[in-house]
């Protein structure tokens, strides 16, 4: 009677483990998530409305075509600005398909302005990805700003720095001040948005994480640490103590890299509203 329980304790837990894995491979990397913030205080006009996606990671086994759920999924939320925080493709030099990935991601409609920044990824391949970007409708910012001008006359700034790891950012002269609404700061690391706290920005947007890919108790601190990827600033919205850069939101993304699974971080896209 012991040995039959003990089986039955050692089956269902090959089982529960078998099931996990399965998830973490073929079912959770495969679904998509809203996140939805409000930026500031509803002021009564329509929100301007920014859709963030980050870290795609394009792979053999996450091509262009599971980009189509993505980019409908954007698509819904009827944005006025779409924003790529970088890494497009997972290894540039294994796999790549230019021409079908632009082809989607021209699909992505924005009412102002498409913008993406470079992820370390990316950096692999610079050339390339500026002509996905420029080819799919995507104003690259390298260490640049952009002066957005709402319907409404508000102007909305957005700097876009180089990649944090392999790259060279700065802050970019701001010589049009006057008059802004609100300012964004887009990085791909979030550690990098450390280096830049004496500028005056209302938000800095990031990804890289991934969210750790596996969230589980002592799991997920080491694998950020062993993927150098951000261990403080993990997933979701963080106060910056003695910063003039108020508040960052980082992105779990939605590809995944060197694991190829993901448990307990749902891939999501970022909604904000921003009341101008």
């Amino acid at each position: 009677m012991k040995k039959h329980k003990f089986f039955s304790i050692f089956l269902a837990c090959i089982l529960i483990i078998f099931g996990c894995v399965f998830y973490a491979v073929k079912i959770e990397p495969h679904r998509l998530t809203v996140d939805h913030i409000s930026l500031n205080q509803n002021n009564g006009n329509r929100p301007l409305k920014i859709v963030q996606f980050s870290d795609v990671h394009i792979k053999p086994n996450f091509t262009y075509q599971d980009l189509d759920k993505v980019i409908k999924k954007i698509n819904d939320q009827n944005p006025d600005v779409v924003i790529c925080n970088g890494d497009l493709y997972d290894h540039y030099g294994q796999y790549n398909d230019d021409s079908h990935v632009i082809e989607e991601l021209k699909k992505i409609k924005a009412n102002y302005v498409k913008l993406a920044v470079l992820g370390n990824h990316d950096r692999s391949f610079v050339p390339q990805y500026q002509n996905i970007m420029n080819s799919s409708g995507f104003t690259l910012l390298q260490n640049q700003n952009y002066y957005l001008s709402t319907k409404n006359g508000s102007k909305i700034l957005f700097t876009g720095l180089d990649d944090g790891i392999l790259g060279s950012s700065y802050i970019p002269a701001n010589d049009n001040t006057s008059h802004l609404k609100y300012k964004i700061l887009l990085s791909h690391e979030p550690e990098q948005v450390l280096n830049y706290t004496g500028f005056d920005y209302d938000i800095a947007l990031a990804g890289h994480s991934h969210g750790g890919q596996i969230n589980l108790p002592g799991i997920n601190y080491e694998i950020l640490r062993r993927t150098h990827h951000s261990t403080k600033y993990v997933n979701g919205i963080y106060s910056l103590p003695n910063s003039n850069i108020k508040k960052m939101y980082v992105n779990s993304g939605i590809g995944t890299t060197q694991l190829n699974a993901r448990f307990g971080v749902v891939p999501k896209i970022a909604v904000f509203d921003l009341y101008v």
